[in-house]
């Protein structure tokens, strides 16, 4: 079978968001958070216009204000399909990935960065009713705690890959959110929280922790760090170990003795598990 053409557009000018982590590509639908103010005014003048926003990765995560020579050149033209404005001035969004593109030039830097890009176009293959129910189906599927058994194996296979890619994000979220916003908790509360009995047994049986399980703040942090016994593909699991945003999510800050020695062993755990599967 031929491979689709690609074909470039004329270049064309759009808001930039450079992320730290994480990577968009065509035909993906992805939330994520954003905070940066340079983030922020980008996606408020996407929003102004056509709702159509440059994605692009920077090299460093660590870097909080990259500068042009931090981003590399190429990534995906998203539109945004959904913006929420969460406390302390965050910003949850839903995007679409659209086409990829290459970006020839940084025309302006402040408040937020606008690219020149090459958008390039894949022709020759259409999508077809049956790739896009099936599309539809990983969106509609990606957050249910199972899959239904009786799903053929290609329509499982585009579940995974995409459900894979959300408990990633959702570590990242853990990190870079502060805690207190997610699970609408105090600070004080949140450092003294205990971690339930039940929600450790799941921990340490390798599997989700069920949302009725969490009696307590810190139970959040841990059901959300069980996602990775979830991901299906040893590349998920090498890219969460190479990442480190689980390893922060586990480096709880708790001023309660018990929970630290429980988070210190729930880590040490993680850290034997996936050197025995990512392989």
């Amino acid at each position: 079978m031929a491979k689709p053409k690609k074909n470039k557009t004329e270049p064309v000018s759009l808001p930039m968001l450079p992320l730290r982590g994480l990577m968009v590509f065509p035909h993906m639908v992805l939330h994520f958070d954003a905070g940066r103010k340079k983030s922020i005014a980008a996606l408020d003048q996407a929003m102004e216009e056509n709702q159509r926003i440059f994605l692009v990765a920077q090299r460093d995560m660590d870097v909080d204000d990259p500068a042009v020579d931090d981003i590399y050149h190429v990534g995906t033209i998203a539109c945004v399909k959904q913006v929420l404005r969460l406390p302390g001035g965050n910003v949850r969004l839903l995007v679409e990935g659209k086409s990829r593109a290459v970006l020839r030039a940084v025309t302006q830097e402040e408040p937020f960065f606008v690219g020149a890009l090459d958008e390039v176009l894949e022709q020759g293959t259409p999508v077809s009713i049956e790739t896009d129910a099936l599309l539809r189906t990983a969106i509609r599927l990606h957050n249910a705690y199972r899959l239904p058994e009786e799903m053929d194996d290609r329509t499982r296979m585009f579940c995974q890959i995409l459900r894979d890619a959300d408990k990633i994000d959702i570590l990242r979220v853990n990190v870079e959110t502060p805690m207190e916003q997610i699970y609408n908790v105090s600070t004080e509360a949140l450092r003294q929280s205990p971690v339930s009995p039940a929600v450790l047994d799941a921990f340490y049986e390798h599997h989700c922790v069920l949302r009725t399980l969490n009696h307590y703040p810190a139970d959040n942090a841990v059901g959300h760090a069980s996602f990775v016994f979830e991901l299906c593909y040893p590349e998920s699991l090498r890219a969460v170990a190479e990442q480190g945003w689980l390893w922060k999510l586990l480096d709880f800050k708790t001023e309660n003795p018990d929970t630290a020695k429980a988070f210190a062993g729930m880590k040490a755990e993680m850290q034997r598990w996936l050197e025995e599967h990512a392989k």
